[in-house]
């Protein structure tokens, strides 16, 4: 018993050490990264284009070397990009590829590592799924959560198309079974919106428009919210114009969810030009305790059959 209880107190040490050893990898990560960057750049002191290319254009032969190689046995390079490459290949063929990657590690002194997928779908380069032997989801670009580096949009989307690859969940189940007020955020998106952002609750037909000079025309609106536009330029009167109505101002950052509600939109303050992916949308600034009835369920269930299509999977 007592070599038991030493036995699982080692695992925790050193599964904590583990975690430990990671953040100070991904610290010293950032500092090399940072480094390399600073090495291009002729307004900093550590400008040094020589070092940069030797750095990039050694890693791009060493990598070009890596491709030949799986191409003689009978790998077929899906895609590849500063650090790796994507193969395919037959079980025989893998094996012959791994043994050449070996000696080719050996002769450079490079360390190779291996993940094995079961499923990859592919938009580009820099936006992808992979689902791994082992059911684990790799998700970049614009399938990949959100972050710091990266706005929260539609995670449900994602979240969607990732669990259709891994374990074959058609996309409306996912959806609707994750459609609960503690996933309500799910079905969000933010932006930071220049200038500040308005939602419009409703819309109507408005008929503004002032005449500067000939051949030139300018919206009463525009005057009245101080929004920089340019006149119209025709001789006669413009028609009428759809506006939003109603407005509540929401500040420089916007969240907000798809609505059926079409007469609901978040534009612009400065411009009065809508936001990205914000028609048919309410403001959602704090996240509610119930599912609002105006949600568009549908509209979120297209948009993640998208983002598969884009990948080249059926849905």
């Amino acid at each position: 018993m007592q070599d038991q209880n030493s036995l699982l107190a080692e695992r925790a040490r050193l599964i904590a050490a583990l975690k430990e050893c990671e953040v100070e990898m991904n610290s010293k990560k950032v500092t090399l990264n940072a480094t390399f960057g600073k090495l291009g750049s002729m307004f900093s002191k550590l400008y040094a284009p020589d070092l940069m290319l030797a750095t990039t254009v050694t890693g791009q032969f060493y990598l070009i070397g890596l491709i030949e190689i799986i191409a003689e046995h009978g790998g077929h390079v899906v895609s590849a990009n500063t650090d790796g490459v994507c193969v395919a290949a037959s079980p025989a063929d893998m094996a012959m590829i791994r043994d050449a990657i070996y000696l080719y590690g050996w002769a450079t002194n490079f360390e190779f590592e291996e993940t094995k997928y079961r499923t990859i779908a592919i938009k580009d380069v820099n936006n992808y799924l992979a689902v791994t032997t082992a059911g684990k989801v790799k998700a970049k670009g614009i399938y990949a959560p959100g972050g710091l580096m990266k706005n929260p949009t539609n995670e449900v989307c994602t979240l969607a198309a990732q669990a259709y690859l891994r374990d074959g969940t058609p996309v409306d189940q996912f959806i609707h079974e994750h459609l609960t007020p503690e996933n309500f955020a799910d079905f969000t998106q933010s932006r930071s919106v220049t200038g500040g952002a308005v939602f419009y609750t409703d819309i109507r037909v408005v008929d503004d428009w002032i005449n500067l000079e000939r051949g030139a025309w300018y919206r009463q609106a525009w005057y009245d919210m101080g929004k920089e536009r340019k006149p119209l330029k025709r001789v006669s009167r413009p028609a009428p114009v759809v506006a939003g109505d109603k407005p509540v101002f929401l500040g420089r950052v916007a969240r907000w969810y798809y609505s059926l509600d079409e007469k609901r939109s978040i534009h612009y303050v400065n411009n009065d030009n809508m936001v990205p992916k914000a028609n048919a949308s309410t403001a959602c600034m704090k996240l509610p305790d119930t599912i609002p009835q105006d949600l568009d369920v549908g509209r979120y269930i297209e948009e993640a059959k998208t983002l598969l299509r884009s990948a080249g999977v059926s849905t």
